[in-house]
């Protein structure tokens, strides 16, 4: 695992970071099995005289102090921690999604060997119109790749506009002296 084809490195294993993750998920819930004895240790050790008279004096605000205390503790031993694991779950959802359209495209090539990905790709990203990529985007990859292969197949070929005589036959009209008032519709006058 982690070799892409020829030996290469694969861009897009995860391996590593769902090793992070897990390791970081078990001292996570290692953290929060244990808080609230951490936390009464912390307290009491960083209680300062006057924060301690508080209690006798303005019970409230002593109270609002230890729960301003337990949120810089949680920060301190989790947050950061907690916010790690999110980004190595938005880190690992990504190259899955990648490894996914990778192998869309290899197989994509596969059935159409003379299809130019690369092409397709920057005809998607700068010529398509939006309502036509979030139809794109809304298929599955394997769809993805054959159906922007159709649209991007259909916008190289001519189109019958190109095939339109330059001159149209018509009955040419003496338009100075057009009765405009008349009854008659425009294309009566005709």
């Amino acid at each position: 695992q982690g070799q892409g084809q020829g030996g290469q490195p694969n861009p897009f294993d995860s391996s590593l970071e769902k090793s992070e993750l897990e390791s970081l998920q078990r001292e996570l819930q290692g953290l929060e099995e244990t808080k609230n004895a951490d936390f009464a240790k912390y307290l009491s050790q960083s209680l300062s005289p006057e924060e301690k008279e508080l209690f006798f004096e303005d019970e409230e605000a002593f109270f609002q102090n230890v729960l301003n205390k337990e949120e810089e503790f949680l920060a301190q031993r989790i947050g950061d921690k907690k916010n790690r694991a999110a980004q190595l779950e938005q880190t690992i959802a990504q190259k899955n999604s990648f490894s996914i359209l990778e192998k869309a495209e290899s197989d994509f090539l596969k059935k159409n060997p003379n299809a130019d990905t690369d092409a397709m790709i920057d005809f998607y990203e700068n010529d398509l119109p939006p309502r036509e990529k979030r139809k794109l985007d809304n298929l599955p990859p394997d769809e993805f790749f054959e159906s922007l292969y159709q649209v991007y197949s259909q916008s190289k070929t001519p189109s019958k506009k190109e095939n339109l005589p330059k001159r149209t036959q018509g009955t040419p009209m003496d338009v100075e002296n057009a009765d405009y008032q008349s009854s008659d519709g425009y294309f009566e006058r005709l």
